[in-house]
């Protein structure tokens, strides 16, 4: 009986060793995937400079209302304003401002402008993805199927989906409940708001003297109302700022992260969770690319401001 016993123990220990060693290596390579490299030099509007720059360079060789991109394409003619068709099948090249006419409803190929691209007298518009030398104007409900790229500056108005990027060297506006899975701008702020919302670092009554240091949490951690942390958080569980709180450095966490009213992060915001940004928030400062980044879904609310860099892995919206 101990000869079967003990048989039956080491079946039972064999059958356990594989599923132990698998389930600690996916623990591993979980963890190890949330070390993000802050100082990445990845450019986030990639996807708008890589297709001007094709254009660009096949333009002195256009032909027959043809171009040489990834494969030859068809150019949209010239029309009077309201003589486009409704569904416009073919690539759309502006070397001008391009206002877009209202009856239009889906642009089936890129959009490329030298000048401003406006779209807001068009509602529910649906269009491939679109480059702008200088400023977009997206107008309500909008959407993007894959992305979209400004150099100057973009303003999204309400319930607009913003594809797989939108990006912009400039200011971006983002209005009520946008969607979205990365965004780049100078500065993305969102409804409502105003030059109230841009805290100036030195506006924050901080202590210069005070030495930054860093604060690790085993557990969840809430930071209160008001209250100032000099240096980088770090928390094993979830963690929430409280109304008005500053935070002058970084903030992980491997689950939630909650900001409520009015708090600051002058640093880069980082979890496997989710994100939830309350309003009169600002993640960032002033000529700094901060990065605010979840595995998760992220919500931001209004009259919130962020430097640089939003990418959330589910569900983003405004």
């Amino acid at each position: 009986m101990i000869y079967i016993i003990s048989i039956s123990v080491i079946i039972m220990i064999l059958i356990c060793i594989p599923w132990v060693v698998a389930t600690d290596r996916y623990r591993n390579s979980r963890e190890s995937e949330i070390n993000l490299v802050i100082d990445e030099k990845k450019d986030p509007r990639y996807f708008g400079k890589r297709f001007a720059e094709m254009i660009e360079r096949e333009l002195p060789r256009l032909m027959d209302n043809t171009i040489q991109l990834t494969r030859k394409e068809n150019i949209e003619g010239e029309h009077e304003d309201d003589s486009y068709p409704e569904v416009v099948e073919k690539l759309v090249i502006k070397q001008e401002d391009f206002v877009v006419p209202k009856n239009i409803k889906q642009f089936k190929k890129e959009i490329y402008t030298t000048g401003n691209l406006d779209l807001s007298n068009c509602r529910d518009i649906v269009f491939r993805a679109a480059y702008s030398d200088g400023k977009i104007s997206l107008g309500d409900s909008t959407i993007v199927e894959r992305w979209v790229d400004a150099r100057l500056g973009m303003i999204c108005e309400d319930g607009c989906n913003l594809g797989v990027c939108a990006s912009t060297e400039g200011d971006m506006k983002l209005g009520y409940n946008c969607r979205f899975k990365r965004l780049y701008g100078r500065r993305i702020m969102t409804f409502n708001s105003d030059n109230s919302t841009y805290k100036n670092p030195k506006e924050l009554g901080l202590d210069e003297e005070v030495q930054p240091h860093d604060v690790i949490y085993r557990k969840s951690v809430t930071i209160g109302a008001g209250e100032k942390i000099y240096g980088n958080i770090s928390s094993e569980g979830e963690v929430i700022l409280g109304k008005n709180s500053v935070v002058t450095g970084n903030v992980f966490a491997k689950k939630n992260i909650i900001m409520q009213e009015g708090a600051v992060v002058l640093g880069n915001i980082f979890t496997y969770g989710n994100i939830d940004i309350h309003r009169e928030c600002v993640a960032g400062q002033e000529g700094v690319i901060s990065s605010v980044i979840c595995r998760e879904d992220m919500k931001i609310g209004e009259k919130v401001c962020i430097y640089g860099y939003v990418a959330c892995s589910g569900k983003g919206e405004t």
